[in-house]
């Protein structure tokens, strides 16, 4: 990584960040912290051959405009903070990885287990005033034309369940059976809420790839 930047007199420059992701602090202190991790050091000295520093100090964003962001975007928070919980997805028993897919006939029952496991970052306050609830998806990604679009998937069992934010592993499973034919994204997201704080998504990292197949009946 580039550790030093030397810039010429009079020259404007755009210079990009990347910072790894930073540890929460139970829902206090984003700004500071983005701030903190984001700021440059520079100092100003003779030519090139004369090291002697004339002086120095730090560039950092300010903080209203960080604030700001994060009231308007409330997306930079989970691409910048490190997730309150890690989420692992498995269909028909087999780990979900990237680039996962597989074939079905129409109306074979397919099981979807996910696993959540709460980040040990989060405070006992927060456990205690936020709501828990593992949600699974499917959905078909051709358009139907013709309207109204035809049913394309059965649940049974739990689309949704809450658990209890004590329980540091949580794990949900229901099956889905898919009735036309095209190719489905079957995945799960954890979904955190404080009351009228608002809710924060969580979805799975990677999603399973489902070709419904007439054809193999």
């Amino acid at each position: 990584s580039l550790k030093e930047l030397v810039v010429p007199k009079g020259v404007k420059v755009s210079i990009p960040l990347s910072i790894p992701r930073l540890l929460r602090h139970g829902g206090v202190g984003f700004a500071a912290d983005i701030i903190k991790a984001a700021s440059l050091e520079w100092r100003s000295s003779g030519s090139p051959s004369n090291s002697v520093i004339f002086a120095r100090g730090n560039m950092s964003m300010r903080e209203e405009m960080i604030s700001k962001l994060i009231a308007s975007t409330p997306s930079v928070i989970p691409s910048i903070f490190e997730p309150p919980c890690t989420i692992a997805l498995r269909v028909d028993g087999a780990a979900i990885a990237p680039g996962f897919s597989a074939t079905v006939a129409p109306a074979q029952p397919i099981e979807i287990e996910v696993n959540v496991s709460i980040s040990s970052w989060i405070s006992p306050e927060i456990l205690a005033s936020t709501e828990f609830t593992v949600e699974l998806f499917t959905v078909k990604l051709e358009k139907t034309l013709s309207s109204p679009a035809p049913r394309d998937h059965i649940w049974s069992g739990l689309v949704k369940r809450r658990f209890s934010l004590d329980e540091m592993k949580s794990s949900h499973s229901a099956s889905v059976v898919l009735l036309v034919r095209g190719t489905y994204a079957l995945s799960a997201c954890a979904r955190f809420s404080q009351g009228s704080g608002g809710d924060e998504v969580w979805w799975a990292p990677t999603s399973a790839s489902i070709t419904c197949d007439p054809s193999l009946l």
